[in-house]
């Protein structure tokens, strides 16, 4: 009997209510009072991306986020990573967040601080780039989606791979549209990991 299966699928983790409102709110007040500058991917907003500060320490969030980080890898059993980076970006009306990806690091997150239902998007791009040229999106499914378009809500999570491109398909309407980011790369510190980069590259 003929059967049909899907390749290379892309692997999201969606962490709802990762913090709780009250947590929302103080961190959305310390991010508030933080330094953050422009950047050419946040249009009409802010950036500590330059930075390079420990964020997630401060915030008291870096332990419950390798966490998940984890579980991330260990359900695709993959390599461990860490988390070497993370900032935050506030977008003002009219703003929104150029598409990019995080290509020289393994995983990267996406938390929600401060968004409501006239926020920019999160969009996921198609990473294969002949989908829409193949495949005549009449009739738009899982096999001729160019992108995914997803409405964060406050306290939610994404964990994605960083070579994935995402952006905003919409303009933002909200005032101080608040995310925090990070990156986590391979985590090649300890012998095991080690011996697995070994035997992979033998």
């Amino acid at each position: 009997m003929d059967s049909s299966f899907n390749l290379f699928p892309i692997p999201i983790t969606y962490c709802p209510n990762f913090i709780s409102e009250s947590e929302r709110l103080v961190i959305f007040e310390k991010l508030c009072s933080l330094d953050c500058i422009d950047h050419d991917l946040v249009i009409n907003g802010k950036s500590s991306f330059e930075f390079r500060d420990d964020l997630l320490t401060f915030l008291n969030l870096k332990k419950r986020i390798e966490d998940k980080l984890t579980n991330y890898t260990d359900t695709l059993k993959i390599r461990s990573v860490q988390i070497t980076g993370s900032w935050y970006n506030i977008q003002q009306k009219g703003g929104y967040l150029r598409d990019h990806n995080h290509g020289s690091n393994a995983v990267s997150i996406a938390l929600y601080i401060n968004v409501d239902d006239r926020s920019s998007n999160l969009t996921f791009r198609n990473p294969n780039p002949l989908v829409s040229f193949f495949w005549s999106p009449l009739n738009v499914q899982k096999v001729n989606y160019s992108e995914h378009v997803i409405n964060p809500k406050n306290g939610d999570m994404y964990i994605f791979p960083s070579w994935l491109n995402h952006g905003s398909s919409n303009i933002n309407e909200t005032e101080n549209r608040t995310v925090i980011s990070a990156n986590a790369s391979w985590n090649v510190t300890n012998i095991e990991d080690n011996h697995k980069i070994n035997i992979l590259y033998q």
